[in-house]
């Protein structure tokens, strides 16, 4: 059962990875480079609006509209990435080689890529594991709202039906690939401390 269901929740989850990772990122990078009042109203709201509302809600929205069903995990991870990347960005040009870099006349996308970016690509990746547990815990409504047949829905099923045994094994399956995630997280940001 789980084998046959595995499939439809690891595209749902990777969608939701890839559009909660391109609206996060993207608005980041939007506020370090054009940073301004309008575009700081604009993401504060966004942020607010998707952290306020639960996974379900956004869910039977989305299910309502016919909208593509991958936007509810990309909602939910979109608040963490934007704030946790705008973050790393910030102070990254706060730092003394940014403003050399800028008092050498370098241009702001060579500024943006070296000094910017690129430290901040080692607590990006540590970022990824989280969300992927974020990911998978918002991916059981979804699935369950939306008549999906993933591991989502058969977790809601199985506790519906109070099967102990279901539930058990599909919790360490999710414990198991949160731990892989974070401990591929971990690897890489020891190797870019070496």
């Amino acid at each position: 059962m789980i084998a046959a269901r595995a499939g439809v929740t690891a595209r749902l989850i990777g969608w939701g990875l890839a559009i909660g990772w391109m609206l996060g990122l993207g608005l980041a990078v939007m506020s370090v480079a054009w940073p301004g009042p309008a575009i700081t109203v604009v993401s504060e709201t966004l942020c607010g609006l998707s952290l306020s509302l639960p996974a379900a809600v956004v869910a039977l929205l989305i299910f309502l509209s016919n909208g593509p069903v991958p936007l509810v995990i990309g909602v939910a991870i979109f608040p963490r990435v934007f704030r946790f990347s705008r973050d790393l960005f910030v102070k990254a040009l706060n730092r003394p080689q940014v403003l050399a870099a800028r008092a050498r006349g370098i241009a702001e996308r060579w500024i943006l890529l070296r000094y910017v970016a690129r430290p901040a690509w080692a607590p990006l990746v540590a970022l990824a594991g989280v969300c992927v547990s974020l990911a998978f815990g918002a991916v059981i409504p979804v699935e369950a709202l939306c008549d999906l047949p993933g591991l989502g829905q058969l977790a809601w099923k199985a506790a519906t039906d109070r099967d102990l045994t279901l539930l058990v094994g599909l919790t360490l399956l999710v414990t198991t690939v949160t731990l892989t995630a974070n401990a591929a997280a971990d690897i890489v940001l020891e190797s870019s401390r070496a």
